[in-house]
């Protein structure tokens, strides 16, 4: 998602403040490229595509690996390793503060381990110490399936993940940019086979939806080992692709090392100063009642400023303004950013509404709504950073 912070600036401080984007100085540029495109949506799948295998008539064996001396020869089994698939389980979606529930391992197709980890962080953590090893060696590739998600895991563990990086989702996104880059469905369109939905564990979205940790480590042990199992069966079908495309080095050289940063970017986070922006939202309170009462004042007539629907039959009907567009489908007008923008100048109505809107966005959007999202454990917003056109999926 672009936040269009630059627009902003310019509409708030002027463009001499943002500077020279030819000059490259004073410019907030883009860390993707400027203003892409975002991807096409996924064509459906015909009926005749629905994937005909399952976790429930495919063989497998998902190991349950939970003693000391079991995690000890499972260790040893991944340091003989060139590459294994790795992943996360954990209580919540954000990596800054959700807690590891346990982790999984694949190093051969229809095979997987999974290690379910305690909630009392000093076990869990005593546990974690026997895989730094493994996950630290430069020598062995890690393969996952956004991994800069299980990276930032690990990390805020102590851990940090060395060796070759293989996302499935980065190396799919390069090969089709248009599709979706979901395991699931990477599964069901190269694989012919339909994973176990997270649903089918902790429920869908609400009150009443589960936590990994309230789950059966039966029933975890099955959906975490199928998840590094398929990521590990994606890589020969995707490093096909990527060779066909010739996408290898464009990988290796620039998508590859930038998991690491981004990785690093999040952890480190960005430092708020919270008060600063609680007084800053009582200015723009002030700002916004007093353009508010301007247009007021100009248009004749107090009206709903946050309804399209008011707005247009202000400025078009009762001020008279030409309006040179088609309505819409609802037979009103469109008093959208872009109309008024073209119309900025013709009415003082129209240039105060510009304004009214602009202070009301940068209250709602940035100032009342960064020190929500400050990390109460760090002091700082770790943001989720992904490339711009790239949706951010599992």
């Amino acid at each position: 998602m672009s936040l269009k912070f630059r627009t902003l600036a310019q509409q708030i401080l002027g463009n001499d403040v943002v500077g020279n984007p030819k000059s490259g100085q004073g410019v907030q540029q883009s860390l993707f490229g400027n203003d892409a495109p975002a991807p096409a949506p996924a064509p459906e799948k015909p009926d005749y595509e629905i994937a005909k295998r399952n976790i429930e008539n495919t063989p497998h064996t998902y190991h349950l690996i939970q003693t000391d001396d079991e995690i000890l020869n499972l260790v040893a089994k991944l340091n003989a390793c060139k590459e294994i698939s790795f992943d996360t389980e954990t209580t919540g979606i954000d990596a800054h503060q959700a807690e590891l529930v346990g982790l999984s391992f694949s190093t051969k197709p229809g095979e997987a381990y999974y290690i379910p980890l305690p909630a009392d962080q000093t076990e869990c953590k005593r546990k974690l110490e026997y895989f730094r090893p493994v996950l630290e060696s430069a020598t062995i590739g890690k393969i996952g399936q956004n991994i800069k998600y299980d990276m930032t895991m690990m990390k805020w563990y102590g851990i940090e993940l060395q060796g070759f990086l293989y996302d499935t989702m980065i190396t799919h996104y390069l090969c089709e940019p248009d599709l979706r880059h979901k395991l699931d469905y990477l599964t069901e369109s190269y694989l012919d086979y339909k994973m176990v939905p997270i649903e089918d564990l902790i429920g869908k979205g609400g009150k009443n939806q589960l936590s990994m940790r309230d789950v059966s480590i039966e029933k975890v042990k099955e959906y975490a080992g199928e998840d590094a199992d398929l990521t590990l069966q994606m890589v020969p079908v995707l490093k096909n692709m990527m060779a066909e495309n010739e996408l290898d080095e464009l990988y290796q050289k620039i998508e590859e090392p930038l998991i690491r940063v981004l990785c690093d970017l999040e952890y480190e986070g960005i430092r708020i100063n919270g008060d600063f922006l609680k007084e800053y939202s009582k200015e723009l309170d002030k700002l916004i009642l007093q353009k508010e009462q301007e247009i007021y004042k100009n248009a004749g007539v107090q009206f709903n400023i946050s309804s399209p629907r008011q707005v247009g039959e202000v400025l078009f009907d009762r001020l008279k303004v030409p309006y040179r567009w088609k309505k819409t489908s609802s037979g009103q007008y469109s008093t959208d950013f872009d109309k008024l923008t073209e119309l900025a100048g013709e009415h003082i109505v129209i240039d105060t509404i510009l304004e009214y809107r602009k202070f009301s966005k940068l209250k709602s959007t940035y100032v009342d709504a960064l020190p929500t999202m400050i990390n109460p454990r760090t002091g700082r917003v770790h943001s989720n950073l992904i490339r711009l056109v790239l949706p951010q999926e599992d």
